[in-house]
């Protein structure tokens, strides 16, 4: 199933199993929920970039963000201290978010592009690293609900399983440090409320 599929089936195709609600099926989430995380926005340092990352794919992705840092640092003589960098991960690459036993379980690799070195599917995170990486760099990865909930429904669907057993297991497979909000069009708004330029 390539991504483009999978997107159409989380916005519009998905064949509900008997009984499902579409809105639960779509991850609507409830406006008056206060569960929400803003205290990233006071942590930003002062050159400020949010990195909007919507495929997996995508190109410039967050495989960019290093090597951004590295320029300012080269070019301005700043430290990552001075960076206030965030990444959105939203729509489709919300995938990128999860760890390896969620991306092994249910076959996440196969909505990658490019494969192992063998030709075959990831059956690990290949992103995991990095996004690691950028964190202890200081940079904030921002997730986003919304599709999440949705990525686990199609995940449940796709291994036959039950919608909201395979949407725990997603929501407790997301890597550590990562701020889930509401939805990412929010997150990119949110941090340009703070000052961000944004990179796409």
């Amino acid at each position: 199933m390539t991504s483009a599929s999978i997107g159409a089936g989380l916005l519009l195709n998905v064949a509900l199993p008997s009984g499902a609600d579409a809105a639960d099926l779509h991850g609507r989430i409830n406006p008056r929920d206060n569960k929400w995380d803003d205290s990233w926005t006071t942590r930003l340092g002062k050159y400020r970039t949010v990195f909007d990352v919507s495929e997996m794919d995508a190109q410039p992705g967050a495989g960019a963000v290093p090597a951004v840092m590295d320029t300012y640092n080269m070019v301005l003589g700043t430290t990552d201290a001075d960076l206030g960098f965030v990444l959105v991960i939203r729509h489709m690459a919300v995938a990128m978010l999860l760890d390896d036993s969620i991306w092994g379980k249910y076959d996440v690799g196969s909505d990658l592009k490019h494969t192992q070195k063998d030709g075959k599917p990831f059956q690990v995170n290949p992103f995991k690293d990095l996004l690691s990486l950028v964190q202890k760099r200081g940079v904030t990865v921002l997730g986003c609900q919304s599709a999440m909930t949705g990525y686990g429904a199609m995940l449940a669907q796709r291994a036959k399983t039950e919608i909201p057993a395979t949407r725990t297991e997603v929501q407790a497979g997301i890597l550590p440090g990562v701020i889930m909000l509401p939805n990412g069009l929010y997150a990119l708004a949110r941090a340009q409320n703070v000052g961000c330029g944004v990179m796409t």
